[in-house]
């Protein structure tokens, strides 16, 4: 009879060499031999073979069987009849990477929680498991208890301590944290990976793909790094490279994931979105051709490439030319204006910065510091000046974002538009808000969990319906919001999973964009406005066709709608004071309108052509829009 020891002996010393692929191989040798070796009819047989199956799930992890590597390490605890604490972290770790592969993370999570909680205080390497408990804790969106687990850690939690900032949406933290190890672990491939995160949250593709690449050149077989190389070439629009990628890890494990990716770039090969500062990217890129399960989808759209934007989150822009101008808002952290002490940074849109503040008591609020260019019109302020305490009795609405203050002093102001960055810096305008710890509706659609469920639709026609109602009040009193999309459209608890959005309500966010009827219209999204707001003055269809084509994109993930072209032109027009071709550009725009057929459910479908109509004396009020969805919905 032959031994199993020399196939051990062997995939261990290739373990520590690094060649996972060819250890693999040995254990699973060794784990064929072992029926009719020496060890299986001596004395202690099932702890031979459990070790063999213990280094089998270790290597499993390694090659990136994931799925695999937790089905043998609960073959290790039913051989023993007992769970050792290295098996409960190798498990635990398995079940950690592939939740980056699900959809239902909890799910997969939630057993690898309960059974490092149960050891973390009995072992020996406390920080090892405390690290990892955190991390699990981070992905389960439980920040606090990440944060408590880790708390006077050493440099071994640093990933943990990083990846809980990237969570919170403090990159500069996170950026720092994990720099911290890298000084001295600069081939510890987890922290090149975690940095990764953090440099495709910032926006930086190029070194985010550079540190894969080198963690991919450490550990070749590192599918967690192909993943996020797979995500990374998608946002640049390497969907060939991505694809490639992404077939390589369906042969390896069984990952809804990658199977999703797959099909979208396959059927429609479609531009992903760039990763924005705020969303802490930890998942696939979200936009996804396709089709979801609301969505009616034809054979010819299909076979179409198409040629839209794919990210909700786009930022409203200046009519009128502005100068070059970088303000890096890190500056404001630390500071207090008023009560408000500036704790972090969570995100900039077109037309201001979003801060995090505490006040007194603990109260958190967010804060709104308006971008203030040298040289622009005080005009595009007056709206804030001179209806700040209307706009504050307006958000005190329960379907409204609430305004705890405007701060915007002429003197100080004219200061600022002069040149006085110092002045800026101590006191810029800004609006204090109601802090929403659920987030946006333009994060949530990111999150395939939810847009797949088939509670998704329910859930837009209550956030549009909750929007039209509140749209309908600004209106009775005068004013027009001028920037309805996904990312102002607040939820005022972050779901879990599906199973929690029938209880999540919905807040209309961000007034400080809002003006008078038929006032000048300076500032608006593009690809959410009607063509006419080129040419007319402030009026509420403009809101009700935006919070159209915000239904439009919650319920499709796609914006295009066939006039963008038009609409970018006409801007670009606009800019140049050339108001004829402005004018042609309109009517483009109008007329593309016109054809546009939108691929909603049925239930919806002519209510939002008529939300969309080009003419605007054709389409509804806010009111008619809440009215209507609100019986759709009952």
């Amino acid at each position: 009879m032959a031994s199993v020891k020399p196939d051990v002996f062997k995939a261990k010393r290739l373990y520590c060499s690094g060649y996972y692929s060819d250890a693999y191989s040995a254990i699973k040798s060794a784990l064929s031999l072992f029926p009719v070796s020496d060890e299986a009819s001596a004395q202690g047989a099932k702890y031979v073979y459990a070790d063999i199956l213990r280094w089998k799930g270790i290597l499993e992890i390694k090659v990136g069987m994931l799925d695999q590597a937790i089905n043998t390490l609960e073959d290790v605890i039913q051989t023993l009849g007992y769970e050792p604490h290295e098996v409960t972290y190798y498990q635990s770790l398995a079940r950690y990477y592939y939740s980056y592969f699900v959809f239902n993370k909890k799910k997969v999570l939630v057993p690898a929680l309960r059974d490092l909680k149960y050891v973390v205080n009995s072992v020996t390497q406390k920080c090892t498991f405390r690290t990892l408990l955190a991390l699990v804790h981070a992905e389960l969106d439980e920040l606090y208890d990440a944060e408590l687990v880790i708390k006077g850690g050493n440099m071994t939690t640093k990933i943990a301590e990083s990846h809980v900032y990237l969570k919170k949406g403090d990159l500069l933290r996170a950026h720092k944290t994990i720099d911290q190890l890298l000084m001295y672990e600069k081939d510890n491939v987890d922290a090149l990976l975690e940095k990764s995160l953090i440099l495709m949250a910032k926006g930086s593709y190029k070194d985010s793909l550079d540190l894969l690449e080198e963690a991919l050149r450490l550990e070749p077989s590192n599918v967690l790094a192909s993943l996020f190389k797979a995500e990374v070439l998608e946002v640049i629009k390497r969907q060939k490279d991505a694809l490639s990628i992404y077939k390589s890890l369906d042969n390896l494990l069984n990952s809804p994931v990658v199977k999703s990716r797959i099909a979208g770039i396959t059927l429609y090969n479609p531009p992903p979105p760039p990763v924005l500062p705020f969303q802490a990217q930890s998942a696939p890129p979200w936009y996804s051709s396709s089709p979801a399960p609301h969505v009616q989808t034809s054979n010819t759209q299909k076979t179409q490439a198409t040629q839209a934007t794919s990210n909700p989150l786009v930022h409203s822009k200046l009519l009128t030319p502005t100068p070059n101008f970088t303000w890096d808002p890190k500056v404001w952290v630390g500071r207090k204006f008023s009560v408000y002490k500036i704790e972090s940074v969570l995100g900039e849109g077109g037309n201001g910065y979003v801060l995090k503040a505490r006040a007194f008591g603990g109260v958190e609020a967010a804060v709104k510091v308006l971008k203030v260019y040298p040289g622009i019109s005080e005009d595009y302020f007056s709206t804030l000046v001179n209806e700040a305490s209307n706009l504050s009795s307006l958000s005190k609405r329960p379907n409204v974002v609430e305004i705890y203050a405007v701060n915007v002093d002429k003197l100080v102001l004219r200061e600022i538009i002069s040149g006085n960055t110092s002045l800026y810096e101590r006191d810029p305008p800004r609006i204090i808000m109601e802090f929403m710890r659920g987030g946006t509706l333009g994060e949530l659609v990111m999150q395939d969990m939810f847009f797949y469920s088939s509670k998704w639709s329910s859930s837009v026609y209550k956030a549009i319906s909750t929007t039209a109602e509140a749209l309908h009040q600004m209106h009775a009193s005068g004013f027009v919001h001028m920037d309805v999309k996904p990312q102002n459209v607040f939820l005022t608890e972050k779901p879990k999973d599906p199973s929690e959005l029938g209880s999540v309500e919905f807040k209309l966010g961000d007034l400080g964009s809002a003006v008078r009827v038929t006032s000048k219209i300076t500032q608006f999204t593009p690809e959410y406005a009607p063509p006419e707001v080129y040419v007319d003055a402030a009026r509420p269809f403009l809101d009700v066709f935006s919070l159209g084509v915000t239904m439009y994109v919650l319920l499709t993930r796609k914006i295009d709608r066939p006039d963008l072209q038009e609409m970018d032109d006409a801007f670009n027009c606009f800019q140049k004071n050339d108001m004829k071709c402005v004018k042609e550009k309109v009517k483009e725009a109008q007329d593309k309108l016109r054809g546009w057929d939108p691929s909603v459910p049925a239930e919806v479908k002519q209510l939002l052509k008529r939300m969309v109509d080009p003419e605007p004396l054709k389409r509804p009020t806010s009111l008619q829009v809440y009215e209507e969805l609100r019986r759709i919905k009952t």
